[in-house]
């Protein structure tokens, strides 16, 4: 029978071995997060009840990898400090429309002057 101390340290080895290295926000990370939450779960399933510790820590992991998402992903509401290319594209377009033509599939397969 394993015994909640004992499942208490594979769950430290995991948080050890998950932590975020740097504090750069990517989807690898949201990942691991989730990864992280998914393997306390279990561990929380071994131990018989969720609202113990692991569950609890399970449950804050997995909130920290939504958030992380919804950052990445700059989902009203989230707040953020990265900069997401894809927010880059719609002044593109504005800018390289010009009357008369498609100027942004034109500036995108034109060669270079």
């Amino acid at each position: 029978m394993i015994t909640d101390l004992e499942l208490e340290r594979v769950a430290a080895v995991i948080e050890r071995v998950l932590r975020r290295r740097d504090g750069t926000a990517t989807w690898e990370q949201v990942e691991r997060l989730r990864l992280q939450s998914d393997l306390l779960d279990r561990l929380a399933a071994a131990q018989r009840h969720w609202d113990g510790s692991i569950g609890g820590r399970a449950e804050l992991v997995r909130d920290a990898a939504e958030q992380l998402a919804d950052e990445l992903n700059r989902a009203p509401g989230a707040k953020t400090e990265h900069e997401c290319p894809c927010r880059a594209e719609p002044a593109a377009r504005a800018t390289a429309d010009r009357p008369g033509g498609d100027g942004l599939r034109a500036a995108r397969t034109s060669p270079p002057a």
